[in-house]
């Protein structure tokens, strides 16, 4: 079990749809950190069984309807606890009590408006996702421990073609590189210096 960003998360198993419906009806816990990307919480049994998403797009539509259900009982509820009358549906006016009505010192009473549907329950944020290393640490790493070229290093650490020679002009900095940039670092790092391999 471990965060994913949305994005991972679509590459793992269903569409980003069907993940924002999970997130509404409270099945998945999700944030969304401080650069603006959502992180979801990713179980065990749903990275090892791709197969199943299948079946989990065919009834996304009824995870949607479940999630509106929910969020008009809690509405409901709140209106019961409170002793305030249900909302008439919206176009519909309501009559007051035989002999009441209203006064003349009144003006035009406003309409009650509904209650804001509470949040989704388990959807809570959780611990904050593993931050970005910096991408100057990462190519300090990069002298230290790894002495042949650029595109060696790509193909053994499995990055995109160009990305060590676009990161350093500067292009490889924002959100989206942030994954590349983590999975360049744990490779770096299962790696000895290189004057251990020297000596070695």
């Amino acid at each position: 079990m471990m965060w994913h960003t949305l994005e991972d998360a679509t590459e793992l198993g269903p569409s980003r749809e069907a993940w924002l419906a999970r997130v509404e009806a409270g099945e998945v816990s999700s944030y969304v950190d401080a650069w603006g990307r959502r992180w979801v919480w990713v179980e065990v049994r749903e990275r090892a069984a791709p197969g199943a998403w299948a079946l989990e797009e065919e009834v996304l539509p009824l995870w949607r309807e479940v999630a509106a259900l929910r969020r008009e009982v809690l509405a409901l509820r709140r209106r019961a606890f409170s002793g305030a009358p249900a909302a008439a549906a919206p176009g519909e006016r309501t009559a007051p009590p035989a002999g009441e009505g209203p006064r003349a010192d009144e003006g035009p009473r406003a309409e009650a408006s509904s209650p804001a549907p509470r949040p989704a329950k388990g959807a809570a944020p959780g611990p904050a996702g593993p931050p970005a290393p910096a991408p100057e640490r990462v190519l300090a790493l990069r002298q230290e421990r790894w002495p042949d070229s650029d595109r060696a290093l790509e193909r053994a650490a499995g990055l995109p073609k160009a990305f060590l020679a676009k990161a350093k002009k500067g292009q490889r900095g924002g959100p989206r590189s942030a994954r590349t940039w983590r999975k360049l670092e744990a490779f770096l790092l299962s790696l000895p210096p290189a004057s251990q391999r020297q000596a070695a």
